[in-house]
């Protein structure tokens, strides 16, 4: 009688979920690319606001109290910002890619705006705006997914995504503290966070391009 050999640490259930989510033939799509480094961007601006949004806040002169409510302003912009994205989703009309970039560069934007706030109501009305347009990011991100890539690809392309996601999760407090060290400022790090935002709205603008090119000259599939 033949031996199956099994994997004992990663079940064969587990090992069919990963192959799934994780296809790695679609890393050769340069479309599908730039959605991933976009993606790691932005989530990385969402973490280092989030760590040092109160503590800038108090060097802009903010008390204790009123520099954790920052953090707050800018969840329920957040909130609505969803719940705006969601209402302008159900308008067939609208392309969701350009709906993301314009909401993407608009929050690189508020950091930068922030980064030079000369007093504390510009500096939080910044932060209400960059919450409030990052809602983007993960509200039509699925829909951008079906929109280029497909429903049944859906799958597939969240699983990449959030490997990236993990690796700017990793990355991002460490490389804003190293800013922070070298600098002595929180200044430059929402320089460097709103300057990353930027970039990653910017290379969502060329996509459609991208992938019908890719499309006509490149043999990437993705099923």
């Amino acid at each position: 009688m033949e031996q199956q050999h099994q994997c004992v640490c990663c079940p064969e259930a587990v090992l069919r979920v990963l192959t799934t989510m994780l296809h790695f033939q679609m890393l050769k799509s340069p479309a599908f690319m730039l959605l991933l480094v976009s993606g790691y961007l932005s989530l990385m601006g969402i973490l280092i606001v989030f760590t040092y949004a109160a503590q800038f806040a108090m060097r802009k002169g903010l008390d204790p109290n009123s520099a954790k409510l920052v953090l707050s302003i800018i969840g329920i912009s957040n909130t609505l910002g969803r719940a705006a994205c969601g209402a302008i989703s159900c308008l067939p009309q609208l392309d969701m890619n350009i709906v993301s970039w314009v909401t993407i560069l608009l929050s690189g934007v508020s950091l930068i705006v922030a980064a030079f706030a000369y007093s504390k109501m510009l500096y939080v009305i910044a932060c209400a705006l960059f919450g409030f347009n990052l809602a983007s990011f993960t509200v039509l991100r699925a829909l951008v997914f079906v929109e280029l890539f497909g429903l049944e690809n859906l799958t597939n392309c969240f699983g990449l995504n959030m490997l990236f996601q993990s690796l700017s999760a990793f990355s991002s407090t460490p490389l804003a503290n190293v800013i922070l060290l070298y600098t002595g400022g929180f200044q430059a790090v929402f320089l460097f966070t709103g300057s990353a935002l930027l970039l990653s709205g910017a290379l969502l603008i060329p996509l459609k391009p991208v992938l019908k090119w890719e499309r006509r000259n490149m043999n990437v599939t993705f099923s």
